[in-house]
Formats: structure tokens, C-alpha cells, sequence
């Protein structure tokens, strides 16, 4: 897939106007509250009808507008389309090529894409859930079949929590509701697994290429299934209901589900270790950003086309020898690349592969 061109108006404190994106890099770069990562927001939310700052709809659109619209141009296996959106405070208007989509996932992963955001530097730290959900966007863009499972395991784990917040709810109806989820629990489960070893595979060379110490690093995904020779057995459904059964009295105790996909962690070790323990904040960035690269890697490997990476602030998350490193790597692994940055000359990022913006109060205009 390849962005050819962003039409915004009205869109936070964006002027109207376009980027026309390079074959390769395209930096847009300008002082701290200039609209930067504004133009990073729109390409997103045209990719997944949200935004990455958890804005509503009337924080986006302009405070002195109705209305905010987006449009994208892009190709991919051949054919040119164009998405588009209307934003105003209630209502979302989507159109493909001309058309009006009703249904947003009809809409969305139009325009795939890979986000690496300041805040996702304590990917590898943070919290269990960041991971899962980084596991699950991936999958999402390998197979839509995987939203609607996570859906339909949400629905049925909120409905088994509150039955267990009802003290007095019979076992034989826990045992129902325990075969439905175990089914579709160890179908997530199985899937993370199975992406977590082809990420690895990824992760660990890359995270010695671009890091100054050459560390090793690794992906291990820890799940309730019996994993044999690296791969997650198929009885997965009966050992999650049979554990469920087992847990049965803890879980009434707690008023919550123990066992799980909910409850699963994707461990990030370096050098052998929990990174989340021994790696300094230069290195949890490095692992973060070779994550999203990793995350594109697997995606182009399944469905032979290159999501967009865009990279906010990169200026502040990475020294200028690991930049320099990450250039080289990211030259020879295809795919365009949208950076921000306070600085309009990044090292290792010249040449003609390289379009430049400059972000001044709203206005985007090109760059030298």
C-alpha cells in the first residue's frame, strides 16, 4: 500500500491543505505545538475511526468550525482509491471512492497502518493489557476474523462477571457460559501465541542492529494453553474450561474471571532477562519502536503489502547514533515512513528518499 496524498480542513488547528507523501520518508518537522502530530492523527483516524489521543469529535474539529473532512488518496495492488470523512460532533460520514459506507468495519483498515507514539516507549514495561492489545491490533490487520472473536469473548466475559457478582447463580449455568468462552478464549489465545514467535523472530535481530550494545532480545507469550515444540496444542478449549471449573470458587470469591486471554502477558526479555527489569529507557524505546517495525514485517510477510509507519516526536525518543541506526534498518526493509520532529535535518535521513514539511501555526508548506 502506498499514501499518495492527505486533504484536511477544518481538522484541530489545521489550515485547509495537502501532503503529498514520498515513495519512502516524508518528515514533517516545526516547534512543539505547531500541528505536527495533528497530520499523523488524521492519517489514523481515517485508518481506524479513532484517535490515538482518545479525543472526542468536538475536540478535533476545529473550535471555530461546523465541521472537520478528511480525504486520502492511496494505491495498492494496482488500483488507486480514496477514502473519506466528514467529522462534525454527533455524526461521522465515511466514503469509499465516492461511495457511503454505513458499517465502520466496512471503513476501516483502509488504509493500514502501524502508529509509534511517545507513549508507547513503556510498551515493554507498562502494563500487560498495552501488550494484548498490541498483539490483537496485529492480528486484526491479518485476519478480520480475530475482531469478532475478541468481541464476542468481551460479551461473554462480562456477562460470566456479573453472574459471578451474583452470589447465588448455579454451577450449571457458569458451565455454559464457561464452554462458550473457553472455545473462543483459547482461539485468541492460540492466534497471540502464534504471532508472538513470528514477531520474535524479528524482534531479536533487529533490536542488535539498531542498539549501540548489540543486546538479544525476545518475545514470549505466557498463556494457559500446553504449548508443545513452540506451538499452542489443539485441545486449548477443554484445558481453558477445565480450568475455569477448577477456579470456579476463586472467582465467585473475587467477583471476576481468572483465567484467560484477559489474564495472558506478552514477556519482553533482553539478554535473557524481563526487560521490564534490567532495560534502561533508551533501550524500552528501541524495543518499542522495532516492535511496530517487527508488527509491519509480519503483516507484508502475510498479505504482501507495506503499512504506512508513522513515527511522532521522534527527535525525543531516540539519540541521534540509534537514529542513525534505525535509518539504515528501515531503508532495507521497504514501506513508507511518516516522521515528526523538531529538527528539519534528522541524522541519516538525506537524500532524494526524503520529502519535507514544515509545520508553522497550522499551515504546512513544503520544506527545503
Amino acid at each position: 500500500m502506498r499514501l499518495q496524498r492527505l486533504e484536511f480542513a477544518r481538522f484541530r488547528n489545521l489550515e485547509a491543505g495537502a501532503v503529498e507523501f514520498g515513495d519512502r520518508f516524508t518528515l514533517l518537522s516545526g516547534a512543539n505545538a505547531q500541528g505536527k502530530t495533528n497530520l499523523l492523527e488524521a492519517v489514523f483516524l481515517l485508518s481506524e475511526l479513532r484517535s490515538f489521543r482518545a479525543a472526542r469529535i468536538s475536540e478535533i474539529v476545529r473550535h471555530d468550525a461546523p465541521a472537520a473532512r478528511l480525504a486520502a488518496a492511496a494505491t495498492a495492488g494496482g488500483l488507486d482509491y480514496e477514502v473519506q470523512a466528514a467529522l462534525a460532533p454527533g455524526t461521522l460520514s465515511l466514503r469509499v471512492n465516492g461511495k457511503a459506507i454505513v458499517r465502520r468495519k466496512d471503513f476501516i483498515g483502509r488504509l493500514p497502518m502501524v502508529l509509534f507514539a511517545p507513549e508507547d516507549v513503556g510498551l515493554s514495561k507498562g502494563q500487560p493489557s498495552a501488550r494484548r492489545r498490541f498483539l490483537d491490533r496485529t492480528l486484526f490487520l491479518l485476519d478480520p476474523g480475530h475482531w469478532e472473536r475478541t468481541v464476542e469473548f468481551r460479551q461473554l466475559l462480562e456477562r460470566r462477571n456479573l453472574l459471578l457478582k451474583q452470589k447465588r447463580t448455579a454451577d450449571s449455568l457458569f458451565a455454559v457460559y464457561s464452554e462458550k468462552l473457553a472455545a473462543v478464549g483459547a482461539a485468541i489465545s492460540a492466534a497471540r501465541h502464534a504471532l508472538a514467535r513470528r514477531l520474535s523472530a524479528t524482534v531479536g535481530p533487529a533490536v542488535r542492529e539498531v542498539s549501540d550494545a548489540g543486546e538479544a532480545a525476545a518475545l514470549d507469550y505466557q498463556t494457559h494453553l500446553t504449548i508443545e515444540d513452540g506451538e499452542a496444542r489443539a485441545d486449548g478449549g477443554e484445558r481453558l474450561k477445565a480450568l475455569l471449573a477448577e477456579r470456579l470458587p476463586i472467582d465467585r470469591e473475587r467477583g471476576r474471571t481468572t483465567a484467560g486471554p484477559q489474564t495472558e502477558d506478552l514477556l519482553v526479555s533482553l539478554d535473557g532477562r524481563p526487560a521490564a527489569q534490567v532495560a534502561s529507557q533508551g533501550q524500552h524505546r528501541t524495543i518499542a519502536l522495532v516492535l511496530k517495525i517487527a508488527e509491519i514485517q509480519v503483516i507484508h510477510e502475510a498479505r504482501r503489502i507495506f503499512p504506512l509507519l508513522l513515527v511522532d516526536d521522534l527527535s525525543s525518543e531516540l539519540d541521534g547514533r540509534r537514529r542513525e541506526r534505525l535509518f539504515d534498518y528501515l531503508k532495507r526493509c521497504g514501506g513508507q515512513v511518516v516522521l515528526t520532529s523538531t529538527e528539519p535535518q534528522l541524522n541519516g535521513l538525506a537524500g532524494e528518499d526524503v520529502r519535507r514539511y514544515v509545520v508553522t501555526r497550522g499551515e504546512v508548506r513544503p520544506g527545503d
